[in-house]
């Protein structure tokens, strides 16, 4: 066993512990594949503000923000004091409220380029609604996705997700590559794959299958690459490309 490991090991008997008893209940021992690691993931307790403390007592400055969606970090007052208000409201309710339409105002107020909107529990769902709208709209059924980016867990966001070298094809024409065993063919068939931030091959892949797409989706800011931005002339160039052919564009800002 490698000497970090070891020493890993012995720093995290709590967290050892709570995932032996995982492993009995949960398939591969997490819930939640993007927070599991070998040999196993820190548990935590609880947090505040930017620190982590986890089962062991560690405290641990949190860098993650629960991949960027706690822009104030962990039991900010307010928050917490909204959220308590709320609770004594009512939990959930099946039917519209007033608080979701304020919401909706003050974020059509501040952002120029947001209409409308719909809300949604994730961005899996925001990009698979948009996809599927964008096939309903446009009645093709193709989608171009960038190589290397990632729209959510379900199979056509994980095309060429993490394409193996030597399988990934040639720049000018990447390979729609499954994440495992599970993707349909069809799936594949149905996912054109564009490499990031080329603007000329972007713009030849979109005429190639133009009859055919139905949307072309992207980050601006590409988080699973390591947060690497779209250039200006990329983006211009999908603007255009897309437009002309009568395609969807869609801007998945989860990160951005």
């Amino acid at each position: 066993m490698h000497p970090i490991i070891e020493e890993y090991i012995a720093f995290s008997p709590g967290s050892a512990a709570l995932a032996k008893r995982a492993a009995s209940v949960f398939p591969g021992g997490d819930t939640r594949a993007s927070a599991h690691y070998g040999p196993y993931p820190l548990a935590m307790d609880h947090a505040e503000g930017c620190i982590l403390t986890d089962v062991d007592g560690h405290q641990i400055i949190d860098f993650m923000n629960n991949f960027t969606s706690l822009v104030h970090g962990h039991a900010f007052p307010a928050v917490v004091e909204a959220v308590q208000t709320q609770i004594a409201q009512g939990s959930a309710y099946a039917a519209p409220n007033e608080s979701q339409v304020a919401l909706a105002e003050l974020i059509v107020g501040r952002v120029p380029s947001i209409e409308q909107l719909r809300f949604t529990s994730s961005g899996t769902e925001g990009t698979n609604m948009a996809l599927r709208c964008s096939r309903a709209a446009t009645g093709r059924q193709k989608i171009m996705k960038m190589e290397g980016g990632y729209h959510g867990s379900y199979e056509q966001a994980e095309v060429a997700l993490a394409p193996i070298p030597g399988l990934r094809g040639d720049l000018e024409a990447p390979v729609s590559t499954p994440m495992d065993g599970s993707f349909p063919d069809s799936v594949l068939a149905d996912t054109v794959i564009c490499p990031y931030n080329e603007p000329e091959i972007a713009e030849k892949l979109i005429s190639r299958h133009a009859e055919e797409l139905a949307a072309v989706i992207v980050e601006p800011v590409m988080g699973s690459m390591g947060m690497v931005s779209a250039t200006t002339d990329f983006l211009r160039c999908l603007r255009e490309a897309t437009q002309r052919h009568g395609i969807i564009l869609i801007f998945d800002e989860v990160i951005t």
